[in-house]
């Protein structure tokens, strides 16, 4: 690291290993993969408006003692009270590593709890923040919306690449779908604009007809075999399979998205 210099390119990973103080910012500390403390501090994290008690649970929520971290591009400078760290002002370049599958269910606990209290906004992050964490969820629901899109089910399709594009919001293929996809439902809206509207703002089916019970395959196992559909142009059985996967996911992922 070097002082007043962002590390072009660069990563600092780390887990936080003290308690935040959330103020302004948020001052807390991390030791990096080489044992290496370092103080950071992490402005604009906090989304919406909140009072400094529900910032603090919050925060303290999200980064606890033990959580790992990832830094993009760290910038060195000295602190008030004289101390070198790393100051983030972009919440962007600042990721929680999430590891385990019981943080899913977390997240949309603390979300339901944020709704509740009508921060949005935090909910927002919450339910985000959960599905962030299933990697195969954005795929399954960015190849399902290709098949329905193939088969000129346009608001399905729009349906599934939004989706996707909640969880994994980078994605240019899925963005290409969903631009593709919207640009179909529009052109038909004035045919059937209530019907149109309707599909494309209920959350599409996480089941079909032939789909009853979760397939006992791995879901990487089924998002393969819907692949290979796929590619023989067999629509109709790569949404079934996709679904299956669906179907066969965490019972929270469902219930987040």
């Amino acid at each position: 690291l070097k002082l007043f210099e962002s590390c072009k390119g660069s990563v600092l990973r780390g887990t936080i290993i003290a308690l935040p103080a959330v103020a302004t910012g948020i001052t807390t500390f991390l030791q990096d993969d080489s044992g290496v403390i370092v103080r950071i501090g992490l402005y604009n994290f906090v989304p919406g408006k909140m009072n400094r008690l529900d910032s603090t649970e919050y925060v303290r929520n999200r980064l606890r003692s033990g959580t790992k971290v990832e830094i993009a591009e760290p910038f060195t400078k000295i602190f008030f009270d004289g101390n070198r760290g790393v100051r983030i002002d972009d919440p962007r370049e600042f990721r929680i590593e999430e590891g385990h599958s019981s943080d899913l269910a977390s997240a949309r606990h603390k979300g339901n709890d944020f709704f509740r209290k009508k921060q949005f906004q935090a909910a927002v992050e919450s339910y985000t923040s959960g599905l962030q964490q299933e990697s195969l969820i954005p795929t399954l629901l960015s190849n399902r919306a290709q098949a329905f899109i193939n088969l000129e089910r346009w608001a399905d399709g729009l349906a599934d690449a939004a989706a996707s594009l909640t969880i994994r919001p980078g994605c240019e293929k899925t963005l290409h779908r969903y631009q593709k996809a919207t640009k179909q439902v529009l052109a038909q809206q004035e045919q059937s604009k209530s019907a149109a509207l309707r599909v494309v703002l209920e959350p599409n089916s996480w089941h079909s007809p032939e789909v009853t019970t979760p397939s006992p395959h791995s879901l990487e196992q089924l998002k393969n075999e819907g692949n290979e559909a796929f590619k023989n142009r067999d629509y109709e059985r790569a949404i079934e399979t996709y679904t299956t996967a669906l179907l066969a996911s965490d019972g929270n992922v469902r219930a987040v998205l």
